[in-house]
Parts: structure tokens; C-alpha cells; sequence
């Protein structure tokens, strides 16, 4: 039994050492915060466009996805801010007759 806990041991100890390795994550000399593709206001650079259109001017299948999933970020967008404005409109309009109806019936 003793043998056995020792001869686990030293394969653990095998393991840690195996395992003594660095790991990379990222494209190396990129720095935090620098977008390749795009600049800060949205534009894309040179390297955006090349990436995103081929020469005749077509989108590549990146730039199908890229497009895509802007028109449903706009279109969240859109959606939201209609719902809240007919919610915030409705509400006004509720809440105002209402409040009217009751002083009316109340201050005589």
C-alpha cells in the first residue's frame, strides 16, 4: 500500500513538472486597446476594408457576419428605444387623464 502512495506521488510531482510550461494568449506585439480592424469612432481601417470587402467590392463571409450582427444590434436598438417611448407616451397619457378626472371630481 505504501508503495503504491509513493509511486503516485512521484508520478504527481511528474506531472507538476511537465506541466511547467508558459501559455500565450493574443497575437504577439499587440497591445491592449489597439483595434487592427477598426478604428475608435467605427470606421474601418485599410486593414478593416481589405478584410471585410474583396477587390470587386463584395462582402467577404466576415463581412457578411460583421454586417449582420450590426443591423441586429440596430435593430435591438430601434426596437427598444420605440417600446420604451410608447410605454413612457402611453403612461403620460393614462396617468395625466387620470389625474385630471380625479381633481375634477374632487374639487368641487
Amino acid at each position: 500500500m505504501e508503495v503504491v502512495i509513493k509511486e503516485l506521488l512521484m508520478l504527481k510531482m511528474e506531472v507538476y513538472i511537465m506541466s511547467d510550461y508558459l501559455k500565450h494568449y493574443g497575437v504577439l506585439g499587440m497591445k491592449w486597446g489597439v483595434r487592427r480592424y477598426q478604428n475608435k469612432d467605427g470606421s474601418l481601417t485599410p486593414a478593416g476594408r481589405s478584410r471585410y470587402r474583396n477587390p470587386d467590392g463584395t462582402l467577404t463571409e466576415a463581412g457578411k457576419k460583421k454586417d449582420e450582427k450590426e443591423a441586429k444590434k440596430q435593430i435591438a436598438k430601434r426596437s427598444t428605444k420605440i417600446y420604451v417611448e410608447g410605454n413612457n407616451y402611453a403612461a403620460k397619457r393614462i396617468n395625466g387623464k387620470w389625474l385630471n378626472d380625479f381633481n375634477k371630481k374632487w374639487s368641487k
